[in-house]
């Protein structure tokens, strides 16, 4: 019950759509039942038998008609239902999943691939809507395909609907499991293929380095391996196919063979007529494709059960923990911000910092260094509240993070990592989502400062331009230009200053530096850099080894030491 109520969730604004698909997939059930009745009646009237209807051969014929377009009106009515509430369903889960990505804090979000979360909207919401336009209204088809036939040949005799039911469901169970191992066997022969296309992929990636090393026999040899695996696959595949279905066929035969028997010794010792005759053959045929389906249905309830769970798992099972944040003691300085450490780490074995305190002067320029991996860049989430302290506080300007990942906190930050993130879309477009209520005039302006002069004579379309994925058309410092461009428009309190010019040529790297030097003028900077050049921007240096402070002082003192070192 839990499973229906979360996909009615999804879906109750187009509930007529779905009671109409139910409604239709009655009638469709029933009309199915009812013509070979239909055909019943015509193949006594034509015999002159006992008939139920008083209707003439012409009334015959135009009730088939009827019925076989009601059937017809019937199924496309059921397939348009079906595709309104899949694409409701799958367009209101991928915006629930979106939605609550985005609102998720960055330390939850930072534990998933982002690839395997697009994977998973693109994915399972496919996959999701198909199973469930697939049984809500075809299961309840063939299960009304089923008991319809069953009851209609139950009226005929009881006894030949047992023995059609039974040799059904027989004859399914036996061939049912060759077949799935054929399916299983095609799953492993996609996996097989896979796998030798990228050995071939990995061989041809580096055929310089097979020439040079003379390994094309070695990789001759580590293809053919692959290759062989695929062809013994297809081959066993190819086995489990001959049997199944044949005997998928010969099963099916089996079956009308038992009720044309039962249903022919009925007829020539007069307990049925020829009409019976008939509409039980076709009865028996409704079911039999009916059953067959069901296991497949079983099988998609099994795999629907298992997306659905997954999906609710990423939709409300991923709460923030929260650390123990600590008050500090008296009040903060609205002249500094004070990144008091008691305890963090990642998990609960491995401690990063341990009671680290760093206070930065409002206007103060600090630059952070240490080895990789001792947690520059941490910092760096710590102070913004995107990662929660296990233990401790920040404060900034006298005000205390209460809520990791709080908008009103991080409005306080500006940030430039080593690759400003560009979005498909305008140049217009990347600056807008920095400041919405920034100008055209404004962005112009804001680009000119960053150093962007060039980038706009380039774009011949100005701040229209189009720039596609990833900014793939742009080299790294024109991307950093628009990253620098953001913090102008944004007018942060704190910028914070993470490898800027990893990217960039050595021959742009003093313009950028020199843009950096004008847009920190006045503000309260952290840094992470191995440049000269932007770090000489520093007034104080902080070391962070094995998590503590190993040096704090002056940009001289520190460089005075690194001499003597």
């Amino acid at each position: 019950m839990k499973y229906i109520i979360f996909l009615y969730s999804f879906i109750r604004k187009q509930k007529a759509a779905l009671v109409l698909a139910i409604v239709f997939t009655i009638v469709a059930a029933l009309a199915e039942v009812l013509f070979p009745f239909l055909v019943q009646e015509l193949v006594n009237t034509l015999l002159k038998d006992k008939l139920i209807l008083s209707f003439s051969f012409n009334q015959l014929i135009t009730s088939l008609i009827a019925v076989s377009l009601l059937i017809v009106i019937s199924h496309a009515i059921i397939i348009w239902m079906q595709t309104i509430n899949a694409s409701e369903l799958s367009y209101n889960m991928r915006k629930s999943l979106v939605d609550s990505f985005l609102s998720f804090p960055y330390h939850i979000t930072r534990k998933f691939h982002s690839a395997n979360l697009a994977f998973r909207i693109k994915n399972d919401t496919y996959l999701i809507s198909d199973r469930v336009r697939d049984l809500y209204s075809e299961f309840l088809y063939d299960t009304l395909s089923i008991i319809g036939p069953f009851i209609a040949m139950a009226l005929i005799d009881i006894k030949l609907a047992i023995l059609a039911f039974m040799m059904v469901c027989l004859t399914t169970l036996i061939s049912k499991p060759i077949t799935n191992r054929v399916a299983v066997y095609e799953r492993i022969l996609q996996i097989y293929n896979s796998r030798l296309t990228g050995v071939i992929q990995e061989s041809l990636s580096w055929i310089k380095s097979v020439k040079i090393f003379n390994s094309e026999e070695s990789e001759k040899k580590r293809i053919n391996d692959a290759n062989t695996k695929v062809k013994n696959v297809e081959r066993i595949t190819g086995l489990f196919m001959s049997l199944s279905i044949p005997l998928g066929f010969f099963a099916q035969l089996a079956s009308t063979i038992a009720v044309l028997w039962y249903g022919g010794l009925l007829l020539m010792d007069g307990t049925i007529n020829p009409g019976n005759f008939v509409a039980a053959f076709t009865y028996e045929q409704l079911m039999s494709d009916s059953i067959k389906r069901y296991s497949n249905h079983l099988n998609k309830f099994a795999s629907l059960k298992s997306l659905l769970d997954r999906i609710s798992e990423l939709l409300g099972a991923y709460k923030p923990t929260i650390g123990k944040q600590s008050q500090p003691v008296g009040n903060c300085s609205t002249d500094a911000i004070d990144i008091n450490i008691q305890k963090f780490s990642y998990n609960d074995r491995d401690t990063l910092f341990k009671d680290m305190n760093i206070a930065i002067q409002k206007g103060e320029r600090i630059l952070i260094v240490g080895d990789n991996g001792q947690g520059k860049s941490t910092i760096f989430d710590i102070v913004t509240g995107l990662t929660p302290l296990n233990e401790g506080y920040v404060s900034i300007f006298g005000e205390v993070l209460e809520n990791p990942d709080s908008q009103h906190w991080l409005q306080k930050f500006g940030v430039m990592s080593q690759q400003t993130q560009i979005i498909k879309g305008t140049l217009y477009d990347n600056l807008h989502i920095a400041n919405t209520e920034s100008t055209k005039e404004e962005m112009i302006s804001a680009l000119i400062k960053a150093g962007g002069s060039e980038l706009l004579g380039k774009l011949k379309d100005g701040l229209d331009s189009y720039i596609d994925e990833k900014g793939s058309s742009l080299s790294g410092g024109e991307r950093q230009v628009i990253g620098l461009a953001r913090l102008y428009l944004k007018t942060p309190e704190i910028l914070l200053f993470d490898e800027p010019t990893t990217y960039l040529d050595n021959s742009k790297i003093n313009s950028f530096a020199e843009s950096l030097n004008n847009i920190v003028r006045g503000k309260t900077v952290l840094m992470i850099s191995h440049d000269p050049r932007v770090f000489r921007l520093a007034e104080r240096v902080i070391k962070i080894d094995k998590g503590k402070i190993a040096f704090d002082g002056s940009l001289q003192e520190y460089m005075g030491q690194a001499r003597k070192n």
